[in-house]
């Protein structure tokens, strides 16, 4: 540890990186936070949503597809 990383540790209000001691899930800090694991989609069917310029994804493809952003399905 160097005297640098130390000293802005100590900082009051300093955050940690980010994955450091959080398991990225929620948990009891984020009481509204999506779950951590999707559903699991078939191939050819939708998996994910547009609204407007974003893009939402619904499931997880299978392994030897992936979620085509211009169609939305797994192909």
């Amino acid at each position: 540890v160097n005297a640098v990383g130390a000293s802005r540790a100590s900082l009051p209000g300093a955050r940690s990186p980010r994955g450091a001691g959080d398991a990225g899930c929620g948990g009891a800090g984020a009481p509204r936070s999506r779950p951590c694991c999707s559903r699991q989609c078939d191939a050819g069917e939708q998996c994910a949503v547009r609204k407007g310029a974003r893009i939402g994804k619904l499931c997880d493809c299978p392994r030897a597809t992936s979620c085509n952003s211009f169609l939305l399905k797994c192909l």
